[in-house]
């Protein structure tokens, strides 16, 4: 039997690589799953539970009840383990041998349900739009202190989710990563000689292809991207000037978007039921909020980082995008948007605290 082909292919927005190697899907795995027993604590997340967490910075609550107290759809929280916080004291002296400084930022927990939901394919399209419109209040809110905003939803064990309880995080802070770096530096040098939009340039190439493309609309276009990380990855992104800032999302827009991201995850659970994945939102610095587009990657984590991953920064994807477009198509059910109106339906009102 002839070896399966691998090639490499290159992230035209981030200049990442990734090996696509299908053979290595069907490799025997003998070490034990890392799944972890049901927890059986306390969900400090539950309504009802609201003393287990800090106090709320926005919510969705009935306009009878009262902060940290019952009666809520949505809460956003400080995060109780946050990776960003105050300034030291003392900042550390400055060393091009040992550079290091403070990790300045606020670190929240989006809370996206009342109840004990653990996974997003079980969220209705009303919940969903709701989290999306939670982000972009905070988004508004939290861009005014701090110029990076980076969104993210770890959901099962394999994702580096340590509570089960449907949540998302927003981290901002004044740092720039890496990667957000690399996106940037790559849209501007593309701009300066080709007078056009790198990501719009990628993302008609997609579309004129046609075989990533799992959905297409006036305003989204959702495709398992041609140097995907991960297998099944999926992203959304924004087709039109009047939409690739996601703070000028129209509530219309925020409840198609969710539609779109449901009908996705709940295929997932169809191709792999209870698949771990990351969600991410990329979003441009606040000062330079037409510098990219944002873009929404749903990133199932079926595989485990290994030794050549870690190494190399290059990850090893099994499944061909390709593929899993189609079978995302293949998949989808159709799902019904839930009005503006139930978003915040009567009764109720969003409470952001200053």
């Amino acid at each position: 039997m002839p070896a399966p082909q691998s090639h490499i292919r290159t992230d035209v927005l981030t200049g990442r690589q990734v090996i696509v190697a299908t053979g290595r899907d069907s490799r025997p795995i003998h070490v034990g799953t890392q799944t972890p027993e049901p927890s059986t604590g306390v969900d400090p997340f539950l309504e009802g539970n609201e003393h287990s967490t800090p106090s709320e910075s926005l919510a969705l609550r009935r306009s009878d009840s009262s902060v940290d107290k019952t009666g809520w759809l949505l809460r956003v929280v400080p995060n109780r383990y946050p990776a960003v916080g105050a300034p030291l004291a003392v900042e550390p002296q400055v060393s091009d041998v040992f550079p290091q400084q403070s990790a300045v930022g606020i670190h929240e927990v989006v809370v996206e349900c009342p109840d004990s939901q653990t996974r997003l394919a079980q969220m209705s399209v009303v919940s969903v739009s709701r989290v999306l419109l939670a982000w972009q209040k905070r988004i508004q809110q939290l861009g005014t202190m701090f110029p990076v905003i980076n969104i993210f939803r770890n959901e099962g064990f394999g994702a580096g989710a340590s509570l089960p309880h449907c949540h998302s995080q927003i981290l901002a802070g004044s740092g720039c990563s890496s990667a957000l770096k690399s996106r940037l530096v790559g849209e501007q040098q593309y701009r300066e000689l080709n007078q056009a939009s790198l990501f719009h340039y990628w993302l008609a190439a997609e579309v004129e292809q046609r075989d990533r493309i799992v959905h297409l609309s006036e305003d989204f276009a959702v495709v398992c991207p041609f140097a995907s990380r991960f297998p099944w990855q999926i992203r959304f992104c924004p087709r039109r000037q009047e939409t690739a800032s996601f703070n000028d999302l129209s509530a219309e827009q925020l409840i198609e978007l969710a539609t779109n991201l449901l009908t996705a995850s709940r295929s997932l659970d169809a191709i792999r039921q209870s698949m771990s994945f990351n969600l991410t939102l990329t979003l441009p610095p606040a000062d330079q909020s037409g510098a990219i587009p944002w873009m929404l990657d749903l990133m199932p984590r079926p595989n485990r980082f290994a030794g050549f991953e870690i190494m190399t920064d290059v990850d090893i994807n099994t499944v061909l995008p390709e593929s899993a477009a189609r079978i995302y198509r293949d998949s989808a059910e159709s799902l019904s948007p839930c009005t503006v109106g139930e978003i915040c339906p009567a009764g109720y009102e969003w409470r952001q605290q200053s």
